[in-house]
């Protein structure tokens, strides 16, 4: 049996023929489950928890530190000491 968490912790009443009290509420009723899921309800179904409905947009930003890593300094990609050690030896 799945257990459905109301968004409102505190709401005791009847929703889509489902009894919560405190705000929870159960059914084994596949289509119910999917309707409460659908609409913002937090869904515990064998240990699982599913949420869906009113999600936020996904961030594209990229990461900040875009600092060359030990792959980038190994293809050449880095910092290169050997072209230090050229522009000394063109004196």
């Amino acid at each position: 049996m799945a257990k459905i968490l109301c968004p409102n912790k505190q709401y005791t009443g009847v929703s889509a023929t489902i009894a919560f009290v405190n705000g929870v509420g159960e059914t084994d009723k596949p289509y119910l489950i999917e309707w409460f899921k659908k609409n913002g309800y937090t869904v515990e179904d064998g240990g699982e928890t599913k949420r869906r409905g009113r999600k936020k947009p996904p961030d594209d930003k990229k990461p900040a530190d875009e600092s060359p890593g030990v792959d980038d300094e190994v293809n050449g990609e880095g910092d290169d000491d050997e072209s230090d050690e050229e522009t000394e030896n063109q004196d």
